[in-house]
């Protein structure tokens, strides 16, 4: 299974938020161990990367994109939740 798949099924089933990072940090640490040699590329050369701005704004371009995908994802859940609440 991708990592991407097995993150998406393990957040689902997470409980807390807590559990949900714990998720995400070990996706990440699979990643890293899977395809080290991603961290020995100098930004520049890696595919599909704007040009380098000031490393703050990249960063926290980065954080944004999570952030909404985690806010959606954390909507979903909590739709599903509600809907299960009314049917019981």
């Amino acid at each position: 299974m991708s990592i991407a798949l097995d993150l998406y099924i393990q957040l689902v089933k997470a409980g807390t938020d807590r559990v949900e990072a714990m998720y995400i940090a070990e996706a990440l640490e699979t990643i890293d161990r899977r395809y080290p040699q991603a961290r020995d590329i100098p930004p520049e050369e890696r595919p599909d990367e704007p040009p380098p701005e000031n490393e703050l704004d990249i960063i926290q371009n980065a954080l944004n994109r999570l952030d909404v995908k985690l806010s959606r994802h954390l909507n979903r859940r909590t739709l599903a939740e509600e809907k299960a609440l009314k049917g019981s």
